[in-house]
């Protein structure tokens, strides 16, 4: 929703303002620059990854927290997603990647990256990062039980 009057004050309680709204969301959130570097996050996004703002801000996204594929294996950043919503102007949504924390272990996530293609500011791009580690949970119990069904099925 757009605002509907230009926000007044002076540049430090608008900053203030704006950081009290990122931090109210559950989801995290990091802006890039046009060459991959955050710009800003909320406390959402330092929760699930563990790193403080002054390690995140003005650091390559992709280098410190999409680097590895599930796996393990390097993600080149050709291949990235959000490189390429960068590149193309045009918004991404995944909805199944992974990032990783300070500590070196995998979260898994849905994101999107919202570019701005017509923006002269110093943000490129806003991504939004959801934690699905509860579903991945839960869509590995069902498919336990699913398995145990079959078992059960099998035997009579």
């Amino acid at each position: 929703m757009p605002l509907l009057q230009p926000l007044k004050g002076s540049p430090q309680e608008l900053r203030s303002e704006m950081q009290l709204v990122l931090n109210s969301l559950a989801e995290g959130i990091v802006g890039v620059d046009g060459h991959g570097r955050a710009t800003f996050c909320n406390q959402s996004l330092l929760r699930m990854t563990g790193y403080r703002a002054s390690e995140i801000i003005g650091q390559p996204v992709h280098g410190l927290i999409h680097h590895s594929r599930p796996d393990g294996s390097p993600y080149p950043r050709t291949e990235c997603p959000l490189r390429n919503a960068l590149l193309s102007k045009a918004p991404v949504h995944s909805t199944r990647e992974v990032i990783w924390r300070k500590d070196g272990t995998s979260i898994p996530v849905e994101y999107r990256a919202y570019p701005d293609p017509g923006s002269a500011i110093r943000t490129a791009c806003v991504v939004t990062v959801h934690d699905i580690s509860e579903r991945e949970d839960a869509l590995a119990a069902l498919r336990t039980s699913d398995e145990r069904f079959q078992q059960i099925q099998q035997q009579h």
